[in-house]
């Protein structure tokens, strides 16, 4: 029987990368110029101020977009189909290299868009660190 704090955290790490995975849907409509309301709106929000600057996306905008959307679908398939049942097998070694991940890519993420002007990017990029940090801390915890 598995430990019920682990469970807590598993669901919690789905719950997330769910929420990733969502996120990324959204994002990549950016590539579609006939559908790509979704992906514009996401990035006025995103880029403070709510402006409508974001209302005719380059051709290189388009294409980073696609590219960073798969990149954090992919960051949330790790986790979904990797790290949580690697975490159910009771292998706890996986949070070390998840939290190394995670802290990568929002070092990487957040001081890019600061030295860009995007400061509002590592707010957001804030809440996605704690929703992926809170539950490999509460599965860390959960092996005591």
């Amino acid at each position: 029987m598995q430990n019920p704090s682990l469970t807590h955290a598993c669901f919690l790490l789905r719950l997330s990368s769910y929420g990733i995975l969502l996120f990324s849907a959204v994002w990549w409509t950016a590539a579609l110029p006939s559908f790509d309301m979704p992906a514009k709106v996401m990035l006025d929000t995103l880029v403070w101020p709510i402006d409508g600057s974001h209302d005719v996306l380059s051709k290189d905008a388009r294409w980073l977009s696609v590219i960073g959307s798969g990149l954090i679908a992919a960051f949330a398939g790790m986790l979904l189909w990797v790290v949580i049942p690697e975490l159910q097998h009771g292998n706890y070694r996986v949070i070390k290299g998840a939290k190394y991940s995670i802290w990568a890519w929002y070092i990487v993420d957040s001081l890019g868009s600061v030295l860009v002007g995007v400061a509002s990017n590592a707010v957001f990029n804030t809440v996605f660190l704690l929703m992926l940090l809170i539950p490999l801390w509460l599965a860390e915890r959960a092996q005591h």
